[in-house]
């Protein structure tokens, strides 16, 4: 009896027990993550039973288990080199503010390498915050995408370095497959050589101007000049008292302050755009706007005629850019007017917004055209010699928008153009 129990434990622990132990060592290597564990089948062979079928059936399914994840790291890598390939930044945030997968142009901006398998936060990664970032402060997509399928914001991101860099970043939502949660979308595009490009197309504006400045300054130059050659005279005469050299001295003194408004106002348009908001008074800035193309206006024969309710209409924004969109729309009008005419300046107040609209007399722009005209290198110009680059209009309608305003044109064919800018008001205490 005792001898056949014992060949009956041989028997189980042969036929059985290592059976069993080679399934349970294949379970544990491949619950520790090693995909090429498979259960080894030389016990099996030789007495193929149900356990036999077990194991093979494990090793199947290993098998197609790392063939489908082998497939799934393929997609990924795929995936990874597509949006590698795009030039502007990517990245997808989730609902914890997590950066679930961003491309090499993204860390390049921030100057910042890539680390496998950890997770950043958006606010830490971009904005070097150790929370999320404020509402007041910057255009959050996760927060603003919560009624809106897409948006388009601009930002100041900040490297590794600690350097500020202003990007334009789009953004939209994304529902998960599971339909737990969503994701968000962001393409981010560097707008650094865009500022530098718009500051350059300021000083050719600026330089175009030079005529007009130069005949704003030569007439009190003039005049000065006039002055003190009357006084210089009347000493050498003799014939001149104290004073009336202190009243011909009043008068120099009041040419040298038009010279010097003129050149604060040159100032203040080809300045390089600051990174500080700042309170635009939008009456001050057409009037001295239009002041700068008096010359040029009245050499064409057209009147700028400014219409406003007298007060003071301010917005936050940044003064230059501002100015020099002013400048660009009244220009095209000046160049739709080849006859002459009126260009009226309408500025007034909406609930919280403010608009300024600038409409001219001239030629009008085709109803087919009308979407085209912010496209870089556009031109509705119909003469060949007549200069322009076609991005005046592309960069005004990104100044609009940086300062989160709108643009809005109205034109017929040879009945003019009305271009209408509006912006968010900034209140005075």
């Amino acid at each position: 009896m005792l001898f056949s129990l014992i060949l009956l434990h041989l028997a189980v622990k042969y036929f059985v027990s290592n059976k069993v132990n080679a399934i349970v060592r294949f379970s544990e290597k491949f619950a520790e993550g090693d995909l090429g564990a498979r259960v080894f089948l030389k016990p099996f062979m030789k007495n193929p039973d149900e356990l036999t079928k077990l194991a093979l059936s494990f090793n199947k399914m290993a098998n197609s288990l790392e063939k489908s994840l082998d497939e799934i790291r393929k997609k990924e890598h795929f995936l990874q080199a597509l949006i590698d390939a795009i030039p502007d930044g990517v990245r997808v945030i989730d609902e914890n503010y997590n950066i679930v997968v961003a491309n090499k142009a993204y860390y390049m901006l921030i100057k910042e390498d890539a680390v496998p398998n950890v997770i950043m936060k958006c606010y830490d990664s971009s904005h070097k915050r150790q929370s999320p970032c404020q509402k007041s402060l910057v255009t959050c997509p996760l927060k603003e995408l919560c009624n809106k399928d897409s948006i388009k914001a601009v930002q100041r991101f900040i490297t590794s370095e600690g350097e500020e860099i202003p990007v334009e970043v789009n953004a939209a939502s994304l529902d998960k497959d599971d339909n737990n949660g969503r994701l968000i979308v962001e393409s981010i595009r560097d707008l650094t050589k865009d500022i530098r490009f718009s500051h350059q197309q300021k000083l050719s504006s600026v330089g175009m101007l030079a005529a007009g400045i130069a005949h704003e300054l030569r007439n009190p130059l003039g005049s000065v000049r006039l002055i003190l050659e009357g006084i210089s005279s009347k000493i050498e005469a003799d014939k001149i008292k104290k004073e009336e050299v202190l009243k011909y001295l009043d008068k120099v003194t009041v040419q040298i302050v038009n010279c010097s408004k003129v050149t604060e106002i040159l100032l203040k348009l080809s300045r390089l755009p600051s990174n500080e908001l700042e309170d635009v008074n939008l009456t001050l800035a057409i009037n001295e706007v239009k002041t700068l193309l008096d010359y040029e206006s009245k050499k064409r024969g057209i009147e700028v005629i400014f219409n406003h309710e007298g007060e003071d209409l301010f917005i936050s924004a940044t003064e230059s850019e501002i100015r020099m969109v002013l400048l660009n729309i009244l220009q095209n009008a000046f160049n739709a007017m080849n006859n002459g005419g009126n260009v009226f300046v309408y500025l007034e107040k909406s609930e919280q917004r403010v608009q300024v609209a600038i409409k001219d007399e001239g030629v009008g722009i085709d109803e087919e055209n009308l979407t085209k005209i912010f496209d870089p290198f556009f031109s509705s110009r119909a003469k060949k010699d007549e200069s322009g680059t076609g991005i005046g209009l592309t960069i005004t309608k990104n100044m609009v928008e940086r300062h989160k305003g709108k643009i809005i044109v109205k034109s017929k064919k040879g009945e003019g153009t009305t271009f209408i800018l509006d912006f968010p008001l900034l209140i005075k205490a």
